[in-house]
């Protein structure tokens, strides 16, 4: 008599096969992320790290992005997510002990924290990326403002003080894709973000502050000039894979063999255009000189913050953080890195979760500020 149960032991086996080939997957997608970045991740590198064929990959995601969402909402979302809660929840209860493992959990798992870094920013280029990548970290950032899944608003000094959390956490872990070596918290740093919630200032803002500047003014008009300016439009607007010579050159108007002629390459371009307009974070804080002087350097620290978080400087936003996220894999940008400087990082942090938020601009900085000085 024939068994009955082969075919039930059949279907498990395919299903084993399909769960281990998916988890193979996977890992080999995290893995390539984060040692060749994104823009070098290749279905075919997936398909050997996963040790399949590239069919077998086709049947999963019929292009890079589709995969990418796919590991995105399987591994890399629900990490985010229940990290970013962890974090912010600390502050807002004020408990620095949970605070600090917050912390050292965000920044103990390296190939995620590439992950996060690589694919969020890469979906501010990337509309398929942006339907899955981007809309959920936009949901995830909303825990910046309300909790319950929006039924209950915060605070704006509470807004203002998780704002600032998570710009430094996406800061550091930035940092950290090129420092791994970069030393923890201190307890004082964790006790101060731990304080952020706590009070508001009674301080009032000022009703004119200095705009923030994140180019420096060229000393004349000049054709080098219009191509310095194109390059870092065109990577603001597009990203840095996608800004070819060819895209540069029509933006600068000029043709595409004049262009060549002067650079040996893409990078050597970006890196000349950079270094002649773009200003480091030490630059655009020299800017707040006078408000420092006027106001004290709390509420300026408050002012700058907000400014670097209006609307109107998303694409610079967009332009830094592809400069940060592509230069660890690129010889020539080596020295664009993020710095380990906390000024440098908290900085791109700033602008990290402004991509993916709407209105922190108006949320009252100071309060933070106020109540963290009080615990130095």
């Amino acid at each position: 008599m024939t068994s009955t149960h082969t075919p039930v032991r059949t279907r498990r086996s395919r299903a084993d096969t399909v769960r281990a080939n998916d988890r193979a997957i996977q890992d080999a997608v995290l893995r390539s992320i984060a040692e060749v970045g994104w823009d070098a991740t290749s279905l075919s590198g997936v398909a050997k790290l996963a040790g399949l064929t590239v069919g077998a990959l086709y049947n999963r995601a019929e292009s890079k992005s589709e995969l990418g969402n796919a590991v995105w909402s399987d591994a890399v979302q629900p990490w985010l997510s229940d990290q970013v809660d962890r974090i912010l929840s600390a502050g807002e209860a004020g408990d620095a002990s949970a605070l600090g493992d917050a912390f050292a959990t965000w920044e103990g798992d390296q190939v995620l924290g590439v992950s996060v870094t690589e694919l969020l920013i890469a979906s501010l280029f990337d509309d398929e990326l942006d339907e899955v990548v981007g809309r959920d970290a936009r949901r995830i950032m909303g825990r910046i403002r309300s909790v319950d899944g929006g039924a209950t608003a915060l605070p704006d000094h509470v807004a203002a003080a998780n704002t600032l959390n998570l710009s430094m956490a996406f800061g550091r872990l930035l940092a950290r894709t090129s420092h791994p070596g970069l030393p923890a918290l201190s307890r004082e740093q964790v006790a101060v973000a731990a304080a952020f919630a706590g009070a508001r200032s009674q301080q009032r803002r000022p009703e004119h502050v200095p705009a923030v500047e994140f180019l420096r003014e060229p000393e004349a008009e000049s054709e080098q000039t219009h191509i310095d300016t194109a390059t870092l439009s065109v990577i603001g607007r597009v990203g840095y894979r996608r800004a070819t010579i060819a895209r540069i050159s029509r933006a600068a108007g000029m043709s595409t063999g004049r262009l060549f002629s002067r650079y040996d390459s893409k990078a050597q371009l970006v890196h000349e255009a950079v270094g002649r307009l773009l200003k480091s974070p030490v630059e655009m804080w020299e800017d707040y000189a006078p408000v420092v002087a006027e106001q004290g350097p709390l509420m300026a620290r408050a002012l700058w913050v907000s400014d670097v978080l209006e609307s109107k400087n998303a694409s610079h936003w967009a332009l830094d953080l592809e400069l940060a996220r592509v230069a660890r894999f690129i010889p020539e940008l080596a020295d664009l890195q993020v710095a380990a400087e906390a000024h440098h990082h908290t900085n791109l942090g700033v602008m990290f979760v402004g991509s993916f938020s709407e209105g922190l601009a108006s949320l009252p900085f100071e309060d933070p500020f106020s109540a963290g000085s009080t615990t130095r």
